[in-house]
């Protein structure tokens, strides 16, 4: 009786410890084409423990669709759906909001809410580093193509 309960304590040690390694910050840095016009992206975020699911936050510089440059900024989560080797497939969806670099005050500025999802693969290359490879679209309409390096600790 008393080795299968210091077994089990066993046991939940070593789960506590694996689930607090398997939880890990990130930061990724990805640069593609919005429609045909560049734009830089960089995410900062939290990827949990037991769940193929991460939450981060996202800032984008985005090179002119009509008459001005414009930045966003947004909270996201992905969801990875299958994960094969060092090959994950995910689906990402983001909410935020965008500002003009046009003249003016604020109110001229804002240009509103942004919404985004998308599909993307992600590549481990070594430990803690990753390449990814993201097709998204939103509102306003936009086809986003992207490639980015994530580096997780």
């Amino acid at each position: 009786m008393r080795l299968t309960a210091y077994c089990q304590f066993i046991c939940v040690v070593l789960l506590a410890g694996s689930a607090r390694a398997e939880e890990r910050w990130f930061a990724s840095a990805g640069a593609g084409l919005n429609t045909s016009h560049p734009f830089g992206e960089l995410q900062l975020g939290h990827h949990f423990a037991h769940v193929p699911f991460e939450l981060y936050l996202d800032y984008s510089y985005d090179a002119h669709i009509s008459q001005y440059t414009f930045q966003t900024l947004g909270i996201g989560a992905r969801t990875y759906v299958v994960h094969v080797g060092n090959l994950r497939v995910f689906h990402q969806a983001l909410a935020g909001g965008a500002l003009s670099s046009a003249p003016g005050d604020l109110g001229d500025r804002l240009l509103g809410g942004i919404f985004e999802q998308g599909l993307g693969l992600s590549l481990d290359l070594v430990p803690g580093w990753s390449v990814k490879a993201v097709v998204s679209t939103g509102y306003p309409v936009w086809l986003r193509s992207e490639l980015g390096v994530t580096y997780r600790w």
